[in-house]
């Protein structure tokens, strides 16, 4: 079967989209005129993936690969490093937004007692996501978010109503073994402004085993995942999506 690539010859709409125009895309900083040109042109659409293709690759390879692990900021939290670690991590979360981030959680989790935490799927109204047939996920989905690459194993997309949910699994440079989860919520404009207060929580039998949250952009990443069955919980502003079986 002729690859679909090799018969796309040119941009249907001239001129094409540049490189950096394409980087933008990428990064999600592109303007409104150039994301109408990829809707419309199957050539600069093509291109735009191939560059989030070699981004997620690097990312892959890099992403966080210098950040404490889950179980060294839970040490950090607790007070139970030497000196010399304190100070070494404590600069570390100084200039690391997500392990920051990360940081908020475990000190907001241990200021809550145990038996007053809620249970994630009480307060909300659940919305169990359903899985995408390939076929159905867009062909420009890869060129936008955090979410990018075109591996064949270890990727899937969800809709819930009128929610996208796109997971990618793969392993973890830094800790081998363990997993990394990335993903991408795709919202309506109704709660796209609020999604820096979703939270992704990943369960084992009704039990959270990490949590964190979104960026602004609905991007999100679940570390040092032991390969397992879970489920995943995401806390929006007003319902619970839920991916009720994840094998990792």
């Amino acid at each position: 079967m002729e690859d679909p690539g090799k018969m796309l010859v040119g941009c249907s709409h001239p001129p094409a989209l540049s490189d950096l125009d394409l980087i933008a895309v990428v990064d999600g900083e592109a303007p409104g005129d150039i994301v109408a040109h990829l809707r419309v042109c199957p050539f600069c659409a093509h291109r735009a993936s191939e560059f989030a293709t070699l981004q997620n690759m690097l990312r892959k390879q890099l992403y966080r690969v210098l950040c404490p692990s889950s179980d060294q900021l839970l040490a950090l939290q607790h007070g139970w490093l030497d000196s010399s670690q304190t100070a070494q991590f404590e600069n570390h979360v100084s200039s690391c937004p997500h392990c920051a981030a990360d940081m908020r959680l475990l000190i907001d989790a241990g200021a809550i007692p145990a038996t007053a935490l809620p249970t994630p799927l009480r307060s909300l109204r659940r919305v169990v996501a359903e899985l995408m047939m390939p076929r159905a996920i867009s062909p420009l989905a890869s060129a936008y978010g955090a979410l990018r690459g075109a591996a064949n194993s270890g990727q899937y997309a969800y809709r819930a109503e009128n929610i996208q949910l796109m997971i990618d699994v793969e392993r973890a440079v830094a800790h081998p073994g363990h997993m990394v989860l990335l993903g991408l919520l795709l919202p309506d404009d109704s709660i796209a402004d609020r999604l820096n207060s979703t939270t992704a929580s990943l369960l084992h039998n009704d039990t959270i085993i990490s949590s964190t949250l979104l960026d602004e952009l609905g991007n999100f990443v679940i570390e040092d995942i032991v390969p397992g069955d879970y489920s995943l919980s995401l806390r929006l502003p007003d319902r619970e999506v839920v991916v009720e079986a994840l094998s990792l």
